[in-house]
């Protein structure tokens, strides 16, 4: 159904000229059709044919026309009782003068009426944007239809009736849009900057389009997060005219949604809300960024679009589960997707020595608290015990590759358990004092994933056995430049940021979006000492004076007893 030529119909009474010299000539007219859509193919065709009166525009002596298989089309008016006494065309014809303008009466008339053309057009624009024009030849009724192919966020017309020479006519059509932005500190955006566990707060708005033609409307919104971002059902609100309307006014669908999306919002018995045309449609929720959030330049994309009734000229149903739903053979046009981006980056630390040639080392902690942290991705290596390891532990907590020597097995915990190291990632709830601390890994390097746009204080804890600690802490002012529009959701941010404090170098590969850093530690220093003897010297010295106070002792002893003698 989706693929039927577009109904946009106008049934329009075509009065011709005034008599010319050639009065056997058959009149000849111009149908003008405006509408701000471009792309649009209008076909006009002949229902009825007679002859016209210019004085009082009136057409007598009525036929069916060229382009209707009058037949066919009297049979199916015949079943309903405005025509079950008609017999031909100019019976017919008599009937339609009975009917209003803009009547429901005249839209049926003419939803039959395109089911009985008989493909022979009288005229057809060749416009690509409006104006379009239609020449015909040939006074009588004519319906126009568009066969041209509706795009994104398009409508079809409703059905135009009128008694006329040349005409101009306006396609009656009204397709809603929808739009999608971010609430952030009190202003609507595209995008933004955000932490792991942060909650995003989305507003979709749209409005009540013209329903006029139309028996029921479907009003279907599709909702798309990636991964990385968490629908929270609780959160969402829905507004009409600044009202918000209660949950039974609207149905929640977040489980085997069409085409994959995250959640589907139907709003039951649009239609009810026919007079209302032009109001605002709001509808707000949140969702959490968890922990699969893309990290980097590339961002976490939220995207909706609306699903709508097009067609006023083809009977809606909706399926036996959910009226309110389009179902099969109802016709429904689509507005683009509307994009939101949230982006998140890192920091990669790296810990050297401060030789020519930086040496990586282990077992430096720190700790890193900042003004908008909720949970952190901490990537280090991890020690276990396996028969295939190739690590050992020494006594002081450290690993080495380094097998023991007789000399040096003293420093190892345990010269017969070997050890394998794997990368582990860990992601830490951040404490109410807004940090968190983790361990430099054997390949040197400490990773805060899942950080915000903000300034964050990273100081060092523990430094690295035989190393300095850091004196003062690295401060890290990190700036985000969002795109300037977004529309795909592939547009990619850029990072900017500052430091100071401690002795860093900058690694960063602007590519990565990641901010990575080398910071330095410097090893402890061994006093110098001059004209020493050594440990042993001190031992000798140490047994000579022991010797000295024996001996000393002993003397006393013996002067003591021969005075007593």
């Amino acid at each position: 159904m989706k693929k039927i030529w577009s109904i946009v119909l106008a049934l329009l009474m075509v009065l011709g000229c005034t008599v010319t010299a050639f009065a056997d000539e058959a009149a000849r007219h111009v149908i003008t059709i405006t509408n701000e859509k471009a792309g649009h193919v209008y076909e006009a065709y002949q229902i009825f044919k007679g002859d016209l009166d210019t004085t009082k525009t009136i057409l007598s002596n009525v036929e069916w026309g060229a382009g209707i298989d009058g037949v066919s089309f009297l049979a199916a008016l015949q079943e309903k009782n405005a025509y079950k006494e008609c017999s031909n065309a100019a019976e017919v014809a008599e009937v339609l003068t009975g009917f209003q303008n803009d009547s429901s009466e005249l839209d049926a008339f003419a939803e039959t009426a395109e089911l009985y053309l008989n493909g022979t057009a009288a005229g057809r624009s060749t416009e690509e944007k409006s104006p379009y024009t239609i020449p015909v030849t040939g006074d009588g009724y004519y319906l126009v239809k568009d066969s041209g192919v509706i795009g994104n966020g398009d409508a079809y017309t409703k059905f135009i009736l009128q008694v006329v020479r040349d005409v101009q006519v306006e396609a009656k059509a009204d397709a809603p849009v929808l739009e999608k932005k971010i609430l952030e500190d009190g202003e609507s955006v595209e995008a933004n900057s955000v932490s792991v566990g942060d909650t995003v707060t989305y507003e979709i708005t749209s409005h009540v389009p013209d329903m006029d033609g139309y028996e029921k409307y479907f009003f279907v919104v599709h909702d798309t997060l990636d991964e990385g971002l968490t629908f929270q059902p609780d959160s969402l609100e829905v507004e009409l005219g600044g009202q918000r309307l209660d949950t039974s006014s609207y149905q929640l669908q977040t489980e085997q949604a069409e085409d994959g999306c995250t959640f589907e919002l139907v709003l039951k018995n649009f239609i009810q809300y026919k007079d209302r045309t032009d109001a605002k449609i709001a509808i707000r929720y949140s969702a959490v960024v968890n922990t699969n959030a893309v990290i980097g330049n590339a961002g976490n994309v939220n995207k909706a679009h609306l699903e709508y009734s097009n067609n006023p000229n083809v009977k809606q149903n909706g399926t036996e589960e959910n009226p309110d739903r389009p179902g099969f053979g109802d016709v429904t046009g689509v507005t683009p997707d509307d994009v939101t981006v949230s982006y998140l980056t890192g920091i990669e630390l790296i810990k050297v020595d401060d030789s020519d040639i930086p040496i990586r080392l282990q077992g430096a902690e720190f700790k890193i608290s900042g003004e908008k942290l909720n949970q952190v991705k901490v990537v280090k290596g991890v020690f276990t015990e396996s028969e295939q390891g190739t690590y050992f532990k020494l006594k002081d907590g450290t690993y080495t590759e380094t097998a023991p020597l007789t000399e040096t097995v003293d420093r190892y915990e345990n010269t017969e358990v070997t050890y394998v190291c794997e990368a582990v990632t860990e992601w830490i709830t951040v404490t109410e004092e807004v940090d968190t601390t983790a361990m430099v890994g054997l390949n040197g390097e400490l990773h805060f994933y899942g950080l915000a746009a903000g300034t964050y204080e990273i100081e060092e804890i523990t430094a690295p056995n035989g190393y300095n600690l850091l004196k003062e802490p690295i401060v890290i002012e990190i700036k985000l430049d969002v795109p300037d529009t977004v529309t795909t959701g592939e547009e990619e941010a850029e990072w900017k940021y500052s430091v100071s404090g401690a002795m860093v170098q900058d690694e960063t590969e602007a590519q990565t979006g990641l901010i990575q850093l080398s910071v330095i530690n410097k090893a402890g220093i061994i006093l110098p000492s001059t004209g020493g003897m050594g440990v042993y010297g001190f031992y000798a010295v140490g047994i000579l004076l022991a010797i000295a106070a024996i001996v000393t002792d002993s003397r006393k002893n013996r002067r003591n007893k021969m005075n007593e003698m």
